[in-house]
């Protein structure tokens, strides 16, 4: 045995770097650089053949030998080893591409030998290592392995934490294997994954150490032997052999300064002198359509299902047709790279797609793993029962309750769920702790609440135990009740204080929810406990704009009530004005069949707030009657409605509910033409709302502090107050803006920014508006109607002069009842001038300004009598302008009739007319109507 043998390295040096080929090491003026495996690769070709032109398929074979790859993947990995190594910063340059022959490594590389000599002690061993040689790469650990080498030269004592299948015993073997040349003795490896017996733990140190071992008090012997060497020890696999794995290790720590030791295992070995490094998953692609390989190549995860289903089956090929589907399946399986091995290995029984539709049976199907391999990582299933078995009687029931968990939760919901009289709440926590430390619930401590969840895998495998144990219905019910509760106190949260912080408290809870009401309504479920959550929940799915699914689940509760004689009204009550907001809410266009739908709703849950005497209910029920009518251009209806609102909104006293009055009632009036009273309602809502900054989180999907200066606005231009309008709808969106909320951008910008531009004739400003609408509400049903609308006008203006009267013909009548059939009319043929009715539609905000355009329809068709039937028209339109306060459309049809008045020789009355109008003007005098005026006048004197 010759114990004075050198250990060599041979060491490539190149700019300020210094590779390691035989460690896969890489440093950079003396310090590690992180640098993936496939990049590793490709830099030990280049090296290998530096100053040489390597061809793309003589790198190909050598990073992914007996791999068909693209070539797009070794661009995408060149890439990355460039910006490694920093090539073409401050002029340094490292690989160069030859086009059409591959690459070429630039650098000048040298060779420098490291030596260290062995340990020539007299019970040195022979070997620097006894380490596994790994056969397959630790895909995506590269950050890890760093980190817990970094760790490791600073604590001494790392134990690796995750659950079974996570990768802990790759890492640790990547870990170690850097180091080697860290230790003078090097690296012992400690498998203790075959013990049986935790009292073997010493043999199985001995054994690796070579040497011998006192039975009865091993740990002195150990100490003699370690006291004076630099070395690294890995205890693999020490879960359930933690007590005795812990004495030993923490002995060593103490009576062995040089030594360092890194430990695998499902939970703490709880050790003095231990830190742990909680391995996480690979991380996988988010859920997102449309994923390229390209894109999913980039994700850990993706990149071992890859390699390992090459292996399986060499045609295997990532494609943009099957990366979303892979996608899917690694996050399925939660990122865990046993789970992804086994299923990687079974691609050439079953393929991506079909695999992808089995994967819901896991247990099943996930079982080919290696031969050689512990028997307990042979299958998924395996996995777990070995953990299982570990548990306590006391773990393995609140585990099992806790499948019921669809997402994240709280403590407060496992006590909820797991506790009953076998297992009190006080002994849930404790279970808790020994599940969390055992790596079977994952904590998140990111928010101000810890958090737990179980992965997709675990939970399959713990619903399959709640199966078993027969207690899954009273679990389960106890589940849907605690959520009811959850919602319910979020319902009352929300009526007193609503926020953005309530849903960061309450949002997270979506998965249970759903969950909890799918039980209830299937058969066996607890209906009456479905009706509470779908009534209690609604805010949920509100905030988190998800009308359409809220719609569905409120229906589908309702079908339920006539088998549930004993229902109280006020759950249906509750439910009906749910389904009337979710109505309004997800109807995708505005039609005769949704708005009757709604006010069937509304109207039989306001019959049932006055028959339990629920005054919130009956304002809810009243606003969405109002919203019905209003949809409509029922305005006068809407008017009755808004009314009766306002009178019990002041008996309740609520302010809020007093605001939301006064704002409905100013709409209605303004769409009515009452400009007057519609400012007045306007400026009381803005005097008590104030200024602060507008929430994006309201009762009122637009904050007052938004929707009052959009609606003043219109109602200012409409007055002749052009500049203040202006400055009003700025307003609104920049606190739109401010406010982060996207649809109040869009409600400011179709409501008062878009048309107010056309008023100004300002196309340009139009245009611009039309762009931030399509940016920031595309794909919104209504919002893209209302910008169909606008931009169909816009093109019109921009046309001919047929087409700038079809504008004028259609502006003045869009309201919300017809924005769908004026938008349609995009894609239509091209539509004649129309010819205006006997009696005009009763848009009563623009009233004046219909009738100003049939008359110059009138005249433009030159129908008999024309002239006499548009100064009729334009008559009655100036008395209706006057009436309302509506200045600018009053200086518009007395431009129409002053013109009218001057063809027929009427010059003095027209101009009189159309100055005693434009000098009413007090601001606005650059905008188009006025300048007009002003024009004709100059020319008329």
């Amino acid at each position: 045995m010759d114990h004075g043998v050198e250990v060599t390295d041979t060491l490539l040096t190149f700019g300020p770097f210094e590779f390691n080929p035989t460690r896969q090491s890489l440093l950079r003026d003396g310090k590690a650089v992180r640098i993936g495996g496939r990049d590793l690769d490709l830099l030990t070709a280049f090296v290998e053949r530096a100053g040489e032109v390597v061809s793309k398929d003589e790198l190909i074979q050598k990073v992914w030998p007996g791999i068909f790859v693209e070539d797009v993947n070794l661009r995408v990995h060149v890439a990355e080893l460039r910006k490694v190594l920093g090539h073409g910063v401050d002029g340094e340059r490292f690989i160069n591409t030859v086009a059409g022959r591959g690459y070429c490594f630039v650098a000048q590389v040298g060779r420098r030998y490291a030596t260290g000599a062995a340990d020539t002690s007299v019970d040195a061993i022979d070997v620097v290592h006894n380490l596994p040689t790994p056969l397959t790469r630790a895909i995506g650990r590269e950050q890890a392995v760093l980190l817990i080498g970094a760790q490791l030269t600073q604590r001494r004592f790392v134990t690796i934490v995750g659950p079974g299948g996570i990768g802990k015993t790759t890492v640790a073997l990547a870990v170690a294997g850097n180091l080697v040349g860290a230790y003078t003795r090097g690296v012992c490896f400690v498998d203790l994954g075959p013990l049986a017996d935790h009292r073997l733990v010493a043999s199985a140190l001995a054994s690796a150490l070579g040497v011998g071992l006192n039975t009865e008090d091993p740990l002195p012997g150990f100490l003699t032997y370690l006291r004076n060497k630099s070395m690294l020890i890995v205890f693999d696999n020490c879960e359930h052999v933690v007590e005795s794995a812990a004495v030993l290790a923490e002995g060593i720590l103490k009576g062995a300064p040089g030594v360092h030791l890194i430990a695998t295992s499902r939970e703490p070995l709880r050790a003095e002198g231990e830190w742990l490094f909680r391995l996480p998953s690979l991380i996988v692609p988010p859920r997102s359509a449309g994923m390229s390989a390209v894109d999913a190549l980039a994700f850990p995860a993706v990149q071992l299902f890859v390699e390992r289903a090459t292996a399986a089956l060499d045609t295997f090929e990532l494609n943009d047709a099957n990366a979303a589907t892979v996608c899917q399946i690694c996050r399925r399986l939660d990122g865990i790279p046993l789970a992804i091995e086994l299923a990687a290995a079974l691609i050439n029984l079953f393929g991506v797609e079909e695999f992808a539709t089995r994967l819901a049976d896991c247990f099943s199907i996930l079982t080919a793993g290696r031969r050689t391999a512990f028997p307990r990582h042979q299958t998924l299933r395996a996995t777990f029962d070995w953990s299982h078995g570990l548990l306590s009687e006391a773990e393995r029931i609140a585990f099992r309750r806790l499948a019921v968990m669809a997402g994240r939760f709280t403590m407060d919901a496992a006590i909820a769920v797991a506790a009953d009289a076998t297992i009190a709440p006080s002994r849930v926590l404790e279970t808790m702790a020994g599940l969390v430390g055992k790596s079977l619930v994952a904590t998140d401590v990111g928010g101000k609440t810890i958090q737990y969840r179980l992965f997709e895998t675990t939970r399959a495998y713990a619903a399959e135990k709640l199966a078993e144990s027969g207690d899954a219905e009273p679990v389960a019910r106890r589940y849907a009740a605690y959520f009811r509760d959850l919602m319910r106190r979020g319902e009352a949260e929300w009526k007193v204080q609503p926020g953005a912080g309530w849903l960061g408290t309450y949002g997270s809870n979506l998965d249970d929810v759903r969950a909890a009401i799918d039980w209830a309504f299937a058969p066996g479920g607890d209906p009456s406990i479905g009706f509470d959550l779908t009534a209690a929940s609604a805010q949920l799915w509100f905030e988190l704009s998800l009308m359409s699914e809220y719609r569905e689940r409120v229906e589908r509760a309702l079908q339920h009530l006539p088998a549930i004689t004993e229902l109280e009204a006020g759950v249906e009550m509750r439910l009906q004005a749910a389904l009337g907001h979710a109505l309004w809410y997800s109807a995708e266009k505005w039609s005769a069949t949704d708005a009757a739908a709604m006010e069937r709703a509304f109207a039989r849950a306001l019959a049932l707030a006055e028959q339990v005497g629920d005054t919130l209910v009956q304002l809810q029920a009243l606003w969405g009657l109002w919203a019905v009518r209003r949809g409509r251009g029922e305005y006068r209806t809407a008017l009755a409605v808004a009314k009766r609102y306002e009178v019990i909104a002041r008996e309740v006293g609520d302010p809020r509910f007093i605001i939301l009055g006064d704002r409905i009632l100013a709409l209605t009036h303004h769409y009515l033409g009452k400009q007057t009273l519609a400012r007045r309602l306007v400026e009381r809502v803005s005097s008590q709302t104030g200024r602060s900054k507008p929430s994006s989180n309201t009762d009122l999907q637009v904050d007052s502090r938004i929707a009052m200066p959009t609606l003043l606005a219109r109602i200012q231009w409409i007055q002749g107050f052009p500049d203040q309008a202006l400055a009003s709808a700025r307003e609104a969106i920049d606190a739109a803006e401010e406010a982060d909320h996207w649809f109040s951008v869009c409600y400011a910008l179709y409501t008062a920014a878009c048309p107010l531009s056309l008023w100004l004739a300002d196309l340009e400003m139009t245009r611009n508006y039309l762009g931030v609408l399509a940016d920031r509400g595309a794909g919104n049903p209504g919002v893209d109607t209302f910008r169909g609308c606008y931009m169909l006008i816009l093109r019109l203006r921009q046309g001919s002069e047929d087409e700038s009267l079809i504008a004028s013909f259609l502006e003045p009548r869009m309201d919300l009842s017809n924005t769908s059939e004026i938008a349609a009319l995009q894609s239509a043929p091209a539509m004649p001038v129309p010819m205006p009715e006997a009696e005009p539609a009763d848009a009563l905000w623009s009233l004046p300004e219909v009738l100003r355009v049939d008359a110059e329809l009138v005249l433009w068709h030159g129908a008999p009598n024309a002239a006499e039937v548009a100064e009729a028209k334009l008559l009655r339109s100036l008395e209706l302008a006057r009436q309302q306060s509506a200045l600018s459309w009053e200086l518009r049809s007395a431009t129409s009739l002053a013109r009218l008045w001057r063809r027929v020789g009427r010059l003095a009355e027209a101009h009189d007319l159309l100055a005693a109008t434009s000098d009413r003007f007090t601001e606005g005098f650059d905008t188009n109507d006025v300048v007009k005026a002003r024009q004709l006048l100059a020319e008329w004197s």
